[in-house]
């Protein structure tokens, strides 16, 4: 009533739309009436909606689509969500980052002082436990760890075998760890002699770095509710990447 009063009063009266003799629900408006449908439209989604969600049998199917659904499986499987990934983002940074640094800077050293077909010492034999952990890692790619995909409007957690095996075997991470684990210079040394250099095949692994930077991000929200921001993630990769940089640089 305030409202209608106002817009009724005689100094508004110049500018009201029944000025010019006509009420808004009245008019032939071509524009008018596209208004009035569109609103009409408006309210309906918004009826239908609100029906949906106090619906009892609705409220549960719109549950069904939003949670997290899965595929029973009798055969243990690594849960995407489990804390498991995010100690392994850890330390495959941090293996990363070892092979990144050490190998360049040994061999470096060794070429320096001419010792390069004599290079084995407890560096590699760490070098030799890591490339075992990659290794079980990529089993365990290949048959127990489970993804989350989405199907039908929800997700749904995808733990059969040969999906898994599939999905990882067709990525691009799949090729990096095969080239990177491979023991080039143990076959050297069985062809001929020992070289430290083809350890430098396991450097291809600086290309995982933004891809487990982004496991990391989504394994501390999911894991521990920890949220890392874009801008967090991309300091942290130039951090990473110049800490690489410096050390290349030192081993010259």
């Amino acid at each position: 009533d305030a409202f209608k009063g106002v817009m009724c009063h005689s100094i508004c009266e110049p500018f009201s739309f029944s000025a010019s003799g006509f009420t808004f629900r009245q008019s032939n408006d071509e524009g008018v009436l596209d208004t009035i449908d569109d609103t009409k439209k408006s309210f309906d989604k918004i009826s239908n909606m609100a029906a949906t969600v106090l619906s009892g049998k609705h409220r549960s199917k719109l549950k069904n689509m939003m949670e997290e659904t899965d595929v029973v499986t009798k055969e243990f499987r690594i849960h995407p969500n489990s804390r498991l990934h995010l100690y392994w983002d850890i330390f495959s940074i941090a293996a990363i980052l070892y092979y990144s640094i050490d190998s360049p800077i040994r061999i470096a050293s060794y070429i320096r002082a001419r010792t390069l077909d004599s290079a084995y010492d407890l560096g590699f034999v760490i070098g030799y436990c890591v490339d075992l952990l990659f290794i079980v890692d990529m089993i365990l790619r290949a048959r127990i760890y489970s993804f989350s995909t989405y199907a039908n409007g929800k997700t749904v957690v995808v733990s059969e075998r040969t999906e898994i095996r599939q999905r990882y075997l067709l990525s691009d991470k799949f090729k990096v760890d095969v080239f990177a684990v491979m023991p080039f210079d143990v076959i050297s040394a069985g062809v001929g002699r020992y070289h430290a250099l083809f350890r430098l095949s396991k450097l291809i692994r600086v290309t995982q770095i933004p891809q487990a930077l982004s496991n990391l991000q989504e394994h501390l929200d999911v894991c521990v509710d920890v949220k890392m921001n874009e801008t967090q993630k991309s300091i942290l990769l130039m951090f990473l990447y110049s800490l690489l940089l410096i050390a290349w640089g030192s081993s010259g």
